[in-house]
């Protein structure tokens, strides 16, 4: 099988196990992701985080989030534009709990499609969805690049924290030259240090 195949098989199976996880399997999921991304910040830390709003099949960062927004920490987060291009953009307490949506039907802060550039802000700790990522860092997305052009861009040495499910946590992901590793690993149940 040819890595574009076997990343599609994974990615599809990826799909096939979110699905199945009910709203009540997250809720009780949350309190747990919460605890191992508090540890995660209180380890890597920073006063700008890069991070996303998670659709209802992706990990639950919500609680997270506004944890770091009471708190004071400036959060970003993307919203898409096509052609595997992402502009960031301040996120605060009402957009967290009533988010916008962007071209990809991805959640966002209120008002960014208006906002134009977004953001300047540099981030000291970038969180990012995965499909699947492996305990050296490869991490899987969903195929379209946005992330990769992304973390193309990050300044070298800043932390950069794939957030799965446990399960999604695997042996081995097929990679190519494009793909930029994670440093960091966040679950439900562990946070890794990836060696990168």
């Amino acid at each position: 099988m040819s890595t574009p195949e076997a990343k599609r098989a994974i990615r599809y199976e990826v799909r096939r196990s979110r699905s199945a996880r009910s709203a009540a399997d997250l809720e009780l999921l949350a309190d747990r992701f919460l605890v191992t991304l508090d540890h995660a910040f209180d380890e890597l830390g920073g006063e700008v985080v890069a991070a996303f709003l998670p659709l209802p099949t992706e990990p639950p960062l919500g609680a997270f989030l506004h944890r770091l927004l009471t708190l004071g920490t400036r959060v970003i987060v993307p919203v898409s534009h096509g052609e595997g291009a992402m502009t960031w953009h301040e996120l605060d307490l009402e957009s967290l709990a009533h988010p916008a949506t962007d071209a990809e039907g991805m959640p966002i802060p209120q008002g960014a499609l208006d906002a134009g550039a977004g953001s300047a802000s540099v981030p000291d700790l970038v969180f990012i969805p995965a499909a699947a990522v492996d305990s050296r860092g490869n991490r899987l997305g969903w195929g379209k690049g946005y992330y990769d052009r992304y973390l193309a861009t990050v300044a070298a040495g800043t932390p950069i924290v794939a957030v799965v499910f446990d399960d999604e946590v695997r042996p081995d992901i097929p990679v190519e030259s494009h793909d930029i590793p994670a440093t960091h690993v966040v679950t439900s149940e562990r946070f890794i240090a990836t060696g990168r």
